[in-house]
């Protein structure tokens, strides 16, 4: 606390809720409206992907690829294209022929967590499954992260609350566009998506995204990785002190300031309502279209996503799965989760993969 008093560290939000914070909160809406009565397209084609050159290195291939956002109306110019990572396993020619000739294919899906700003750990997962099990994986760059960092963002500590519910759609659209398009190349491919923290909140998202916008549930899943049902932890518990409270206090949505003497608790009520909305349950896929499997982990002592928000992610993934949400609790924290990750992570994508393809 002293340093950080001496040496102020970076806040999120510290522009309060944005300029333009109703109109990202309309695009949210304008998608919900689309998705309940059946209109909303994926139109991601392979013409539409700008494909880079392949790096083959140490059994795998690793090729970057871009395509245009569909929420690049409401991007900084910085994070208008989606990027994302293609990593596939090596193969001979005689495997690779069986594989064009109706061999299943899994991909997997991997989603950033809160500050995932590159894709090291990502990548050595993604390296580790197509070498040992044959899977390839689609490492995707959320808005403001990485290369699609805005450059007056510090860091990956978002400047309005606008930014944050934009980036979590366009991660969420994004990724289910991806899916589709994989789903859309074979009706043998698999895809599985998954994420740690925020991502395994995003990741349900989208697979739930996807399920109501007509995709067939049966191939896919998701492997949620110590997640929540929304951004609104962020206003709750450790988090909190991340955040610049005075940039929000008295505001209502980016309305202009109504109370600065408002308490910080009425202050974090309105935050947490408006992050609330980004939430697991208003995108329910139509009953008889869920995942085929979706599993998870959760830890039994965490102190940035309390256990009760863990319970309601897993109240409200129960609604996706065709089977009982399958969720483990572990023993440790937040840390102990990161940095077990490379282990812990990568067993629940293997047995979630593993599941989905018996149910084949």
């Amino acid at each position: 606390v002293l340093l950080n008093r001496l040496v102020p560290s970076p806040k999120f939000f510290s522009n309060g809720y944005g300029e333009d914070f109703q109109m990202g909160q309309e695009r949210y809406e304008k998608s919900l409206k689309e998705l309940a009565n059946g209109s909303y397209k994926f139109t991601l084609t392979e013409e539409m992907i700008d494909w880079g050159t392949k790096t083959l290195k140490a059994g795998v291939s690793i090729q970057v690829a871009r395509f245009q956002s569909p929420l690049m109306d409401a991007l900084p110019k910085e994070s208008m294209y989606s990027k994302f990572l293609l990593v596939e396993p090596l193969k001979k020619d005689k495997e690779a022929s069986k594989t064009n000739n109706g061999k299943p294919k899994v991909y997997v899906l991997m989603l950033p967590a809160t500050g995932e700003m590159g894709a090291s750990v990502r990548l050595n997962m993604a390296k580790t499954l197509a070498i040992e099990h044959g899977y390839s994986s689609v490492i995707l760059t959320a808005p403001y992260y990485g290369e699609r960092k805005p450059k007056n963002q510090t860091l990956f500590f978002l400047s309005s609350v606008r930014d944050i519910l934009i980036q979590a759609q366009g991660i969420i659209e994004e990724s289910a566009a991806v899916a589709v398009f994989l789903l859309k190349q074979s009706p043998n491919n698999t895809v599985l998506f998954t994420g740690f923290s925020f991502g395994a909140a995003m990741s349900s998202i989208a697979c739930s995204f996807a399920l109501k916008a007509g995709m067939d549930g049966s191939r896919l899943g998701a492997a949620l990785y110590v997640g929540c049902a929304s951004p609104c932890v962020l206003s709750d518990g450790v988090l909190e002190d991340g955040i610049a409270w005075e940039a929000l206090r008295g505001r209502r949505g980016g309305e202009e300031p109504t109370a600065s003497n408002e308490s910080h608790k009425t202050t974090r009520k309105v935050l947490f309502e408006e992050l609330y909305k980004t939430q697991l349950e208003n995108i329910k896929p139509p009953e008889g279209n869920d995942a085929a499997i979706v599993q998870g982990n959760s830890m039994e002592h965490d102190h940035f996503i309390k256990v009760k928000y863990a319970r309601e992610f897993e109240q409200q993934v129960q609604a996706t799965s065709q089977q009982d949400y399958q969720v483990e609790w572990l023993p440790g924290g937040h840390v102990f989760a990161a940095l077990a990750r490379p282990l812990l992570h990568k067993k629940l994508i293997v047995d979630t993969c593993s599941k989905i393809r018996m149910i084949e």
